[in-house]
């Protein structure tokens, strides 16, 4: 099985999230506990979840990774880190927005950046202690 190579622009969701048949979309497991979304983005998976009583929540604000290293192996660990922070936010989605090798103190790094979604039912945004009952 060949690695899922993350891209900025991939969309991923908590494993175990049931949607409605009319909108699936394409995945691929990426880690235990989260799918990578395939051939979507932000934008196209709101409009495949509106009109199923699903809304696609943005959360202000973005979470930055640093992890020592380039290439794969980097930005796997990378994201992991990202999905250790969501765990404690309770959220669902999240999107990659960047992925840039840099340096930090001559050291090579990856810095990831990704935008915090959430996917539920009904017209406002669930309180923390909601989602994490969900």
């Amino acid at each position: 099985m060949t690695p899922l190579k993350i891209l900025a622009g991939t969309m991923m969701m908590r494993e175990g999230m049931l949607l409605p048949e009319s909108a699936q979309v394409e995945s691929c497991p990426y880690s235990k506990d989260w799918r990578a979304l395939i051939g979507v983005d932000s934008f196209a998976f709101d409009q495949k979840l509106s009109g199923t009583g699903l809304r696609l929540f943005f959360l202000a604000g973005e979470l930055k990774v640093l992890e020592f290293g380039w290439g794969p192996s980097a930005v796997r660990r990378a994201i992991n880190r990202v999905f250790s922070r969501l765990r404690k936010l309770d959220v669902n989605c999240m999107q990659v927005a960047e992925i840039k090798p840099i340096k930090v103190l001559g050291l090579p790094c990856v810095a990831i950046h990704a935008d915090l979604f959430h996917i539920q039912s009904g017209p406002y945004l669930q309180s923390k202690a909601q989602r994490r009952s969900d």
